[in-house]
């Protein structure tokens, strides 16, 4: 693929230096907010740099999950700063559907994590695909249009 043609050219000076991303479909947003934790009725507009300088200023404290959430269609997409709550919770998030999460550290230590109706079906570390388990997640991640090839290719984004 040109650079040209690449719509993630570029992108990672966007991204911030640690953080998870996390699509979670065939969940309420309402009923999402309280497995995350929360209350709706306590949900604020908020940029990043605000989530982001909360979470730092709170770190480790049990104040609860600070993150952006989105709606698109029958999915939500969340991001969160520092550990990624939502990453630990996959399984819960995905119990009238699906979760997929993303999550790297500052020292590009990268997880991703695939849910299926309350049920974890492959957690891996992108950078070493043998470290895929259950056997489900095997099978999941061969039917992928991403080859196992194309995972290792630093910088170029799936096609």
């Amino acid at each position: 693929m040109s650079q040209e043609k690449n719509p993630y050219s570029g992108s990672r000076a966007d991204l911030p230096d640690q953080a998870a991303i996390t699509w979670v479909h065939g969940v309420g947003f309402d009923e999402l907010v309280e497995t995350l934790g929360g209350d709706s009725a306590g949900v604020t507009p908020a940029s990043w740099d605000d989530v982001e300088a909360d979470a730092v200023e709170h770190y480790g404290e049990s104040r609860g999950v600070v993150l952006l959430a989105a709606r698109h269609g029958d999915w939500t997409i969340l991001v969160e700063p520092l550990d990624g709550v939502a990453t630990a919770r996959i399984e819960r998030l995905s119990m009238q559907g699906r979760a997929l999460t993303v999550r790297w550290t500052t020292n590009l230590a990268t997880t991703v994590g695939y849910a299926a109706n309350g049920t974890l079906i492959a957690p891996f570390d992108p950078m070493n695909l043998e470290s895929v388990t259950p056997a489900s997640g095997r099978e999941w991640l061969h039917r992928l249009p991403v080859p196992p090839a194309r995972w290792r290719q630093v910088g170029t984004p799936p096609c």
